[in-house]
């Protein structure tokens, strides 16, 4: 099989992984976690590394460090993990760095709305009625006359 249609299958499964994993992820309540694990997730799934003992090939950086470092007794996951690490480090920087950003600037919009809407003159709410509770009906008391003798 030719290698970029190798590659291309590579490409289609971790896009699929990476779609399971969103779906997974997607009751993460806080958007900052929530980004970070999908970024970190289509970073180890999509990124290549270089395959030890086949110069010139390449495969994502978690199979090869499986294979190189779970499967074989001699194998060089060194490589494969320095890109991992690396590439983990520099995706949750970014992410930090876009949430301080952005992140900030979507606070600040929120409170200025706040604000905008405390200090706007309250809207005129129609004046209910309080609730009156129904009287009793009052019957009358019929007597009968009484005989005394």
């Amino acid at each position: 099989m030719d290698y970029i249609n190798i590659w291309g299958i590579a490409a289609l499964a971790g896009v699929a992984c990476l779609g399971f994993f969103f779906l997974l992820t997607r009751r993460v309540s806080s958007l900052f976690v929530r980004t970070l694990l999908r970024c970190l997730g289509a970073v180890w799934i999509l990124l290549p590394a270089p395959v030890p003992n086949y110069p010139g090939n390449y495969a994502p950086a978690f199979v090869v460090w499986v294979f190189e470092g779970v499967l074989q007794s001699d194998g060089e996951p060194l490589l494969s993990i320095q890109i991992l690490l690396w590439s983990s480090l520099a995706v949750v920087g970014l992410v930090v760095f876009w949430y301080l950003i952005f992140g900030r600037h979507q606070k600040a919009t929120r409170v200025q709305e706040q604000d905008a809407q405390a200090a706007a003159p309250p809207q005129q709410q129609p004046q209910q009625q309080p609730l009156q509770q129904p009287q009793p009906q009052r019957t009358k008391r019929v007597t009968e006359p009484s005989v005394t003798g």
